[in-house]
């Protein structure tokens, strides 16, 4: 995630090419197709599309599609009906109804109807709750990579593998790894814990079809 940081600060020293849309300071904007935007503070944006979105700072969304990149440097908060290309965050992701090519968060995750085509990186624990529009399936990953004590996933198809990385001092610490599948979950590939001493919680309706490694399986 660091280079998605050095990418944001020099965005806002250097700028970028003149069709560049450069933001400074809090920002409201509702009902606007955009190119390339920069906001150096907080946003709030409703009915926005854009070919990329880079915030430093605080970001709340109401019906925002962003085509090609979005890096975001602050926390994302009460946001809804999302569509982007590459989704890289560096703070806390709360939110519902979030579609992406590409996901690379370091920070909690909380999303309820999340679907990402591509990979999944998350440094940070991760809860993925049933949609909250009965006409979407919950959430949909490909293949997924997390480093967090606590992950749980309600109503997710993983078509591929789940990787839990050993934690780091700075996200999780020495907590034991614990991954919940919740609702109607289904895995379709492996479930790996790296540290080998990990926990997961399967309740009824789950249905995993690849092998779990480092872990203790524990039906609900």
């Amino acid at each position: 995630m660091r280079k998605y940081l050095i990418l944001l600060a020099c965005t806002a020293i250097l700028g970028q090419e003149a069709q560049a849309q450069e933001y400074l300071g809090n920002q409201t904007l509702k009902g606007e197709t955009l190119h390339e935007v920069n906001i150096m503070g907080s946003a709030n944006l409703t009915d926005i599309k854009a070919d990329t979105l880079s915030v430093l700072g605080t970001l709340e969304f109401h019906n925002l599609a962003v085509t090609k990149e979005t890096n975001i440097a602050g926390p994302i908060k009460k946001s809804e009906k999302g569509k982007f290309g590459s989704l890289n965050i560096v703070g806390e992701f709360e939110a519902a109804d979030v579609t992406c090519t590409k996901l690379d968060a370091a920070g909690s995750v909380s999303v309820a109807g999340l679907t990402v085509s591509g990979d999944a990186n998350i440094a940070g624990s991760l809860t993925l709750k049933a949609s909250k529009d009965p006409n979407k399936t919950s959430n949909n990953l490909k293949n997924l990579t997390i480093a967090a004590a606590e992950i749980s996933l309600e109503d997710t198809i993983v078509e591929g593998n789940i990787l839990v990385k050993k934690t780091s001092e700075w996200v999780g610490g020495d907590k034991k790894q614990v991954l919940k599948l919740l609702g109607k979950t289904t895995v379709k590939g492996t479930i790996s814990f790296e540290a080998g001493n990990g926990t997961l919680e399967q309740s009824g309706d789950v249905k995993i079809e690849g092998k779990v490694t480092g872990a203790t399986v524990e039906k609900k």
